[in-house]
């Protein structure tokens, strides 16, 4: 049985980082979300790709959305 964490991303990358450190021995696979628009419908950009470098050490269990 594989243990998934999902989590939907919008530049938070210290919560993003403590999340990952702290619950990576215990997760299969980290799924992360993040869309182009804001739930108001405005558009933003994806925070997460102009910092992916940051989260290197844990890519081996992340699948970006």
């Amino acid at each position: 049985m594989a243990v998934i964490d999902t989590f939907m991303y919008s530049g938070e990358a210290d919560v993003l980082e403590i999340r990952l450190n702290i619950l990576y021995p215990h997760i299969d696979t980290f799924i992360i979300g993040e869309a182009p628009i804001t739930f108001s419908g405005q558009p933003k950009p994806l925070y997460l790709e102009q910092h992916i470098s940051r989260f290197d050490k844990f890519i081996d269990k992340i699948q970006y959305w």
